[in-house]
């Protein structure tokens, strides 16, 4: 599925629990990693992440950014590739990553923002808000992959 081929991509890993249930399922999106969720927040709309990571600005803090590059990088059976990385940190210290295919440095520096906020506040508010808004974009693209399949 789409989240399967975005995960091969960028190395994440997915298990599956007692009862064979995928981590990578919606429904359970406590099971899945770090690296699986900023897979979802890279694969989403640019807009929607963008807009998720400034909405939480004024509670994080405005981050420093520490790098903010694009390189090309050869993915295997894939070839060359143009890859925006950003590394950051959140007010508190916390530092964020993300690296995302392409070359919309917007879409990075958000998706290290929602990583930072991950890490920093796993389990109250902001991050409860990031993991459900990071359910939201597996829903909708395990639907978008739905459309594409043929009838």
């Amino acid at each position: 599925n789409l989240l399967e081929k975005y995960c091969r991509v960028w190395g994440c890993v997915m298990t599956q629990d007692s009862q064979g249930v995928r981590s990578d399922s919606p429904m359970i999106m406590d099971a899945l990693d770090h690296s699986e969720c900023l897979s979802i927040l890279a694969a989403a709309p640019p807009e929607a992440v963008i807009a998720h990571a400034e909405a939480l600005i004024p509670r994080l803090g405005e981050p420093d950014i520490i790098s903010n590059r694009t390189v090309l990088t050869t993915l295997p059976h894939i070839g060359e590739v143009l890859v925006t990385e950003v590394c950051l940190l959140l007010a508190d210290g916390t530092e964020g990553y993300s690296a995302i295919l392409g070359t919309d440095s917007a879409h990075a520096v958000a998706v290290a923002i929602l990583d930072a906020a991950l890490i920093a506040h796993p389990d109250d508010g902001i991050g409860t808000d990031i993991l459900a808004f990071i359910n939201t974009q597996a829903d909708a693209l395990a639907h978008a992959e739905r459309e594409l399949e043929p009838a």
